[in-house]
């Protein structure tokens, strides 16, 4: 990692989606460092690298399927991540890896540069939105990298499990080590709580954080820690936020592209916008989903219909979700965040104000009048239904299925074997096999002293 982010400075050159940057007025290539707040705003906005977030995990995932025409179509990487092989690289990098830690990198050049500012340039409220922003880009870049890259987070197993090197100054000589996985999710809560007093409650675009957006990140957050009053905390704090959830009655069933855009700020369940990195995986005609997952789905469930697709192949694809043409969504909206409350309330045994939030959710799902509501006395069955929405719900959610599949199978009554067959041979991926914390790519570990993950 360190080796690469020694070259991540020449990338802020070839990134065109800036628009007007400092990259744009300096002639001097000695002087290609970003000094002013409007130059730190515009390597925060760049989308094409900030609001990017890993896709391999999805294809690891248990909702997507492919046959063997398909599988041929992926590139290796893919194919390997599909199986879960034991060498899932073969010699190369990853995008899930870059793309997180460049991330890293341009919040680390913001925060830097932000503390070379002048005393009255630092009272302003432009100053704080921009450092704000950066604390937010660097937790987020960790989060998605402790559900790839790191193992499971156990509390009793935190402070001798391998966290993630994480970098907190520009300096590419910096090379930290992997420390622990509680250290790794202390930095991550640190930044994010750095983020909400300095961000503001709401943003014009959706592409930018916001205090919501951090709220809502802390909710998912302690919901994978397994701090469920935390997670609960901030979940409730983000549904008094005046937010709106969707209702799939008004969208057009019949429409390829039925969810109104998020850059547009049309799609008012958005809470933070970003989308996944291009694989063939998520390309392909051949990439679907299982019959018997598409089946229970009732008819007079909306997101049928909304979510899915049969092609003329007869495979289940999904529709266009709260995305873009360029990716499938990977941000953070209001569903999850009612799906956290509701399994909250129930692991607490508040079982009657967690069937009332997922109640209040599933009535925007359905055709109107036809949706009855959870009448369920048994936190297990109640916790159990809640869980199986979420899988429904959150499958258009790129980041999300995985996640979900780490924490859930520590419990044995939710854990899931993953089977695959492809010409006759059957692939398995148990519960809490190692093969669900991905090896760190080889060549990060040329030159850095760093242990590699048990595959």
């Amino acid at each position: 990692m360190m080796k690469n982010l020694r070259y991540l400075l020449l990338a802020l050159c070839l990134c065109a989606s800036c628009g007007k940057t400092f990259l744009e007025k300096r002639s001097d290539k000695g002087l290609l460092v970003p000094s002013t707040l409007a130059d730190f705003r515009a390597l925060l906005d760049n989308l094409s690298v900030m609001n990017v977030a890993p896709t391999l995990p999805r294809i690891s995932a248990d909702l997507f399927y492919t046959n063997e025409n398909g599988y041929n179509q992926y590139s290796t990487l893919e194919r390997n991540c599909y199986i879960w092989a034991e060498d899932l690289y073969e010699g190369k990098g990853t995008g899930d890896w870059n793309y997180p830690y460049r991330q890293l990198f341009y919040a680390n050049i913001v925060l830097d540069g932000l503390e070379k500012l002048g005393p009255d340039l630092k009272q302003s409220d432009d100053y704080r939105e921009v450092k704000g922003a950066a604390l937010f880009h660097r937790a987020l870049a960790v989060l998605h990298l402790s559900q790839i890259f790191v193992k499971p987070y156990v509390e009793e197993n935190a402070d001798t499990d391998l966290g993630l090197p994480i970098p907190l100054t520009a300096d590419v000589n910096e090379r930290p080590d992997r420390g622990t996985l509680k250290q790794t999710y202390r930095q991550m809560i640190s930044d994010f709580d750095a983020a909400a007093t300095l961000l503001p409650g709401q943003t014009l675009y959706k592409s930018r954080p916001s205090a919501m957006a951090v709220f809502a990140y802390l909710s998912r957050v302690y919901l994978i820690m397994g701090n469920y009053d935390k997670c609960d905390e901030y979940a409730e704090k983000v549904l008094s936020g005046h937010l709106q959830l969707l209702d799939y009655n008004e969208v057009d069933i019949t429409a390829s592209s039925p969810f109104p855009a998020a850059l547009s700020n049309d799609n008012t369940e958005v809470i933070f916008h970003s989308v996944t990195s291009a694989y063939i995986f998520s390309q392909s005609g051949l990439t679907g989903f299982e019959q018997t997952f598409y089946d229970s789905f009732e008819e007079n469930d909306l997101r049928k219909a909304l979510f899915f697709r049969l092609t003329s192949s007869n495979v289940i694809r999904p529709k266009n979700g709260y995305g873009s043409p360029l990716g499938t969504f990977a941000g953070i909206a209001l569903d999850e965040i009612y799906l956290n409350r509701a399994e909250c309330l129930a692991r607490k045994g508040e079982l009657v104000k967690a069937a009332a939030y997922l109640d209040e959710l599933l009535s925007k799902r359905w055709q109107a009048g036809t949706y009855h509501p959870a009448i369920i006395d048994n936190r297990q069955d109640l916790l159990r239904l809640i869980l199986d929405e979420r899988k429904k719900e959150l499958l258009t959610h790129a980041t999300m299925r995985w996640t979900d599949l780490r924490r859930l199978n520590l419990e044995e009554p939710f854990a899931v074997t993953i089977t695959r067959t492809l010409e006759g041979k059957v692939y398995t991926l148990p519960p809490n096999d190692p093969r669900y914390t991905f090896p760190i790519p080889p060549n990060e570990l040329e030159g850095n002293d760093l242990e590699q993950n048990t595959r």
